[in-house]
């Protein structure tokens, strides 16, 4: 993923609504940042020129998250998701990561079966909580 394909991959998450946008966060600049930080873990899916799949990753020194993926819903069921996802797995393990935590919509259920097939387990020991500063 490149900071010039940001425009691109904002459409893409704003087209779905499996994700959820955080206008505080997921702003160019705050992206731009971000991928700086987290390049090998950002990663988009081509075709024609056109970007279909995304993943947004990022290890924090401790533990690896998995913030936004997506496919384009013309595209899914390909396997495009499977390869974003075992490459960013494939990134964490090269960094020594032991556990990867990612929030999914509750009422996602087709994301929610790509994530439980891909091995993640749902944590009903915890709450999330969010405070915006």
């Amino acid at each position: 993923m490149k900071k010039e394909d940001y425009y691109e991959i904002y459409e893409l998450w704003n087209s779905s609504k499996e994700i959820r946008i955080n206008i505080q966060d997921d702003t160019y600049e705050k992206i731009s940042k971000f991928i700086d930080y987290n390049s090998n873990l950002c990663i988009v899916a081509i075709e024609n020129s056109e970007i279909i799949g995304s993943v947004l990753a990022g290890y924090d020194g401790r533990r690896g998250h998995i913030y936004h993926t997506i496919v384009r819903s013309d595209y899914r069921s390909k396997g495009i998701g499977n390869k974003l996802i075992d490459k960013v797995l494939e990134e964490f393990k090269s960094k020594e990561v032991n556990e990867i935590d990612l929030l999914s919509i509750i009422n996602n259920h087709e994301g929610n079966t790509f994530w439980e097939h891909k091995g993640f387990l749902l944590n009903e020991n915890l709450n999330y909580r969010r405070k915006n500063i």
